[in-house]
């Protein structure tokens, strides 16, 4: 039960970028261009529904996590992220396992299509489809706290003041994977999990605090 739990607040933060990034620009697009594509629409509403569940019952919650758990809650994500991408596709009248191979192309910025003809697809899906892509070139990395990094030692996360563009999800203390709050404490040879959206940000990140 507390495995299923690891997941479900894992889960919740990543619903919540899946669904204000991904899926409500070209929601907004569609609205305008008088098509509201209510596929998008009902993803958009799950995604929001579930992560403030979420965020009014598991977020203050502290788990750790083990290799174990790392592996299966990524391996879960990965499923339902996938398959939650693919419906706008198959909602263009694109075959299940097309549309899966799109979604999945996109959030592995694979670069391949199976859509033969993409000038016959909606703005708004144009939109989704690029986005995907963005959302797929998110890049991390693992930061250990050592000398060289002194100015972060006994800093609260919530201290380093980061932007949209950099996050830190979670940090290795030990054996133990610790989800990361605004409040934890950044100690002495903790393994930081850092995401950053293009080189510039992660370069900015090492110039202020090694």
């Amino acid at each position: 039960m507390i495995s299923l739990l690891k997941f479900f607040r894992f889960l919740g933060p990543t619903l919540l970028f899946f669904g204000t990034f991904v899926v409500l620009p070209p929601l907004v697009l569609s609205y305008f261009n008088d098509v509201l594509d209510n596929q998008m629409l009902n993803i958009y509403l799950v995604c929001i529904s579930y992560s403030v569940i979420i965020f009014f019952t598991l977020r203050q919650r502290k788990f750790t996590y083990s290799p174990k758990d790392g592996f299966v809650i990524t391996f879960l994500t990965w499923v339902i992220i996938s398959l939650l991408a693919s419906m706008p596709f198959m909602n263009s009248n694109i075959a299940f396992f097309d549309a899966l191979f799109e979604a999945v192309s996109g959030l592995t910025t694979t670069g391949s299509t199976v859509i033969k003809d993409l000038s016959q697809l909606s703005d708004h899906v144009l939109l989704y489809r690029q986005l995907l892509q963005w959302a797929g070139m998110a890049e991390a990395i693992e930061i250990v706290v050592d000398s060289s990094y002194e100015k972060l030692k006994g800093k609260c996360i919530s201290d380093l003041r980061l932007d949209e563009n950099i996050n830190i999800p979670a940090l290795k203390r030990g054996e133990d994977v610790i989800m990361a709050h605004g409040d934890t404490e950044i100690y002495d040879e903790d393994h930081l999990i850092v995401f950053y959206k293009n080189k510039d940000v992660i370069d900015n990140f090492y110039n202020a605090f090694r």
